[in-house]
């Protein structure tokens, strides 16, 4: 690897703050080519940097959360030539959009976000240190290597073809959609010649996305046309049909949402900026739970009275094209497209695909003669009541938003606690420090609630590892993480035990922990937040 990208890495700068986070050293993401040596992460939607083995110094950008087969892109030849594009662009994140976008977009981006103070220091540091300059034509510079670049030549792990369609077209291929279009024209001068329509076949194990190849064992599904339609959780929901396959069933679900969901969930996006990262807890909580084309739920099948095991499952959402910006091209993909016309779905909706399989109860294939299908909403976390500190003995008053229900905690304890950093110093070859003060708060809540239901969190995050001074440089102002850091605890909340108290009887005494830090922290500022189901089960009898 080049002289360059060596002397880059020992440079004592904050690589989080530049999009290239050093922490974890591998991808296991289905989209990262097969052959990619990471050099960072940019913190957000799972975005990664790489060099490719058979491309030598080339350097690319992988965006998990692009449209099927638009996952990778090169953005310089070389990594002296990425490390000039980021100093014109004022970090990465304009060059791995780049691709999407026209120039007048790209500069007025670059307009709207000047480079940060931050930043501003880094970049000093890599131009002394490297002798490097801003490059002149970023933009077009972009599009010359991503127009050149042959990306048939990338290749990937079978687990890619599961999501990614055959035929899905990628830039510069010259496959599938080309030929389609020729065979149109071809059709149009002969009628007679009449274009193969592919074969639908559901295999079990297989989402809706998928490559047919000889990896595939066993045969297509036999269709069973059901044709059931329910209304649960403020949609119309469709089960069009079932797959009965050698190792157990597949349930196609259809979820119809009306556009003027997805309307007013685009109109937030816009009022609240399409950066996650920047956006606060409060939004961060409201945007998941209330994204239309993002459905969480679990499904529970039997097949003549036994309940199956689920083995897989994988959805996506699909809009209508007037609810796409004029500037953004509306993307045509070909498996979103075979699932309208071969279920007959209304076009002018919205709509929410997902294929779940589930594995027979009885050794052999049962002959079916009853489907009975079990909906359930997947909990989600509302935010109840924020608070700083408390003294012990004093109480605060918690209203659940769901139930009108009103809650009293009560603060047993307050400590203060200090984790074994050096441990995690020596895993990591004592490059790095890690934070290791928080407070523990031991709390009653009554009327009590299981912690799965309610949990008290830090309503800020860890300071995350940096790495240790180096002799001859001063450490960077506000740097950010160049790791990742576990919270204490978990999502279901800390352990809970139980104390005496007035009378002999019992209180269930529950435990929170603080986020961690470089230094003690005299006022931490909670957040009581209750995991809540927004709607009934629903049962629904298939066949």
């Amino acid at each position: 690897m080049s002289t360059i990208y060596q002397k880059f890495k020992k440079l004592p700068v904050s690589f989080s703050a530049l999009g290239l986070e050093q922490f974890p050293a591998a991808s296991d993401y289905f989209c990262t080519p097969e052959g990619a040596e990471l050099i960072g992460w940019a913190g957000v939607d799972g975005i990664h940097y790489c060099f490719i083995r058979e491309f030598g110094e080339m350097v690319f950008a992988v965006s998990p959360c692009n449209l099927p087969g638009d996952y990778v892109h090169p953005l310089a030849y070389n990594f002296e030539e990425f490390l000039r594009l980021m100093l014109a662009c004022h970090g990465l994140d304009a060059a791995e959009q780049a691709h999407a976008w026209g120039k007048d977009m790209f500069e007025k981006y670059l307009e709207e976000n000047p480079v940060t103070q931050e930043l501003s220091e880094i970049f000093s540091v890599i131009q002394e240190e490297l002798g490097l300059t801003p490059m002149e034509q970023p933009f077009e510079y972009i599009k010359k290597i991503q127009n050149a670049f042959d990306y048939t030549k990338l290749q990937f792990s079978e687990e890619y073809w599961e999501y990614v369609p055959q035929e899905a077209e990628v830039p510069g291929q010259t496959g599938s959609r080309r030929e389609s279009e020729a065979g149109e024209e071809k059709q149009k001068e002969n009628p007679a010649c009449e274009a193969e329509e592919p074969l639908w076949e559901v295999y079990f194990g297989e989402g809706v996305h998928y490559r047919h190849s000889g990896r595939i064992k066993g045969e297509a599904g036999t269709e069973l046309p059901v044709n059931k339609q329910f209304f649960w959780n403020g949609n119309v929901w469709h089960v069009p049909s079932v797959y009965v396959c050698g190792k157990g069933l597949v349930v196609d679900f259809c979820v119809e949402i009306e556009p003027e969901k997805i309307k007013e969930f685009l109109e937030k996006i816009e009022r609240y900026g399409d950066r996650e990262e920047l956006w606060s807890e409060e939004i961060r909580e409201e945007m998941h739970r209330t994204n239309p084309t993002d459905l969480s739920f679990r499904a529970e099948v039997k097949v003549n009275g036994r309940e199956l095991k689920q083995h897989n499952g994988r959805g996506f959402g699909w809009m209508p094209q007037e609810l796409f910006k004029e500037e953004v091209a509306w993307p045509v993909r070909e498996e979103e497209e075979r699932l309208l016309k071969y279920y007959q779905l209304d076009r002018g909706k919205g709509w929410y695909f997902r294929r779940a399989s589930f594995v027979w109860a009885t050794a052999k294939k049962p002959v079916i003669k009853e489907v009975e299908l079990t909906m359930k909403a997947e909990e989600v976390s509302v935010t109840a009541e924020r608070f700083t500190t408390l003294a012990v003995g004093e109480s605060v008053k918690i209203t659940r938003s769901a139930t009108g229900e009103e809650y009293t905690l009560t603060v047993q304890a307050i400590e203060e606690q200090q984790l074994a950093a050096e441990q995690m110093e020596r895993v990591h070859h004592g490059e790095l420090e890690f934070p290791c003060f928080y407070k523990r708060m031991l709390y009653t809540l009554s009327p009590d609630l299981p912690g799965t239901q309610f949990l008290i969190q830090d309503c800020v995050q860890s300071d995350q590892p940096r790495k240790k001074p180096v002799p001859g440089y001063e450490p960077m102002p506000g740097r950010s993480s160049v790791a990742s850091i576990a919270v204490i605890g978990g999502a279901d909340g800390p352990t809970a035990f139980f104390i005496a108290g007035a009378g002999g009887t019992e209180a269930k005494q529950h435990v929170a922990c603080s986020a961690l830090h470089f230094e003690p922290v005299e006022t931490i500022k909670w957040k009581a937040v209750f995991r809540e189901k927004l709607c009934e089960d629903v049962k629904v009898k298939l066949l």
